[in-house]
Formats: structure tokens, sequence, C-alpha cells
């Protein structure tokens, strides 16, 4: 049995009670990690797979930490999305490296061929989830440098993307009704919401 099953079993049910009080709720978190760590395992990049790919319980504690701040309603749409691209026979984890590379080596880039189209509506929509997410970690960098250091950098660097390249890359695979339902959930929390995944993350680790 592997690490994240155990964790499932034990602390990873208690942390999802904890942090998560809808019984429906709990169920599509749980549903989307899984779906997302089988994505995540079965990306093989250049070099071969990641130390990354190894470590479930870190995953499952990042993972976790982004996916509470969203409701309900997004996670459904999220799944839903999973569930498409899935039987498109398409990897949403391989897209958003793909993505990623928009930022971090543009010549491989134009040579992906695999990406979905991304109409100007719903590329102004993931610029404004983006020019949040940048406001926040902006404020946090302000506020707490020695906390922000240890997560990715303001600005892209070579092959270091940037925080906000990073979750621009990840939304992209999503469709434009999970956009818009991901602007809501950020938009309507007094929190800005790099400053709550931090919190979760902090909270996660604690009880693991």
């Amino acid at each position: 049995m592997s690490e994240l099953s155990i964790l499932r079993k034990s602390q990873g049910k208690e942390i999802l009670f904890s942090l998560i009080e809808d019984n429906y709720d709990r169920e599509v978190s749980e549903k989307i990690l899984e779906v997302e760590w089988k994505f995540f395992t079965n990306v093989i990049g250049i070099e071969g797979k990641a130390e990354c790919q190894k470590n479930e319980i870190l995953f499952f504690i990042n993972r976790l930490a982004q996916l509470v701040i969203f409701s309900l309603n997004t996670k459904v749409l999220i799944l839903n999305d999973y569930e498409k691209l899935k039987n498109q026979e398409m990897n949403p984890f391989v897209l958003k490296y793909a993505w990623m590379m928009k930022y971090t080596d543009y010549e491989r880039f134009i040579e992906f061929k695999e990406l979905p189209y991304i109409s100007p509506v719903k590329s102004n929509l993931l610029e404004e989830i983006s020019d949040i997410f940048k406001r926040d970690y902006n404020s946090i960098n302000t506020q707490y440098p020695l906390t922000f250091s240890h997560f990715r950098p303001e600005i892209t660097e070579g092959k270091n993307i940037s925080g906000v390249g990073y979750l621009e890359s990840e939304f992209s695979v999503f469709s434009y009704r999970t956009l818009k339902s991901i602007r809501e959930d950020i938009s309507c929390n007094i929190e800005g919401p790099v400053e709550r995944i931090i919190k979760n993350s902090a909270g996660i680790a604690e009880k693991i």
C-alpha cells in the first residue's frame, strides 16, 4: 500500500473532514485528488519522471491546500473537465507543463501541437484570474518576504516559472465555465487566494 493510500485511510480522511464539512464536497474533493495523482504520475518529462512524482504526501498537501479555496460548484466543474479530457485521451498535467513552456522554453512550446485552442474570451478571463493572483503575490511578497522566498518567484527567470505563470498554465486546461466559477470564488473572499493557499498548506502539514 502506498504512502498516500495509508494517508487517506488515516490522517487524510481526518484532514478532509476537518477542512470540508459537506459529505458530497468531501467526496468530490477526494475524487479530484485521486484523478490528479493519476494524471501527475503518468507525466513523463524529457529526462524521465521527476523526484516529486514519488512524493505522494507532498502532492496531497499542495493540491488539497489549493482545492479547498474553491466552492463545491467549481470542484464539480473541475472534475467534469478532467473527465472530458480523459475521454479525449488528454492529460491535463501534460497540457499544463506544455503551457508552462510558453514562459520557460518558447521554442519547444511552439512545436507542441496538442494544445487545445483558447478563445479570446477565455484568454481574457484567464488574464483576469492571473491579475487577482498577481496582486495577492505582490502583497505577500511585500508583507512577508521571508515566507514568500519559499514559494515560486514573482517573475519567471529562465526555466524557473513564476507562481502566477504556473497557475495560469494550470488553469488554461479548464473550460470557460470552470474559469468563470474560479474567478467568482477568488473574488468574493476577503483574504487573497495565495494567502489562503499558504495558510492551508501550513495547516494541513501540521496535521500530518
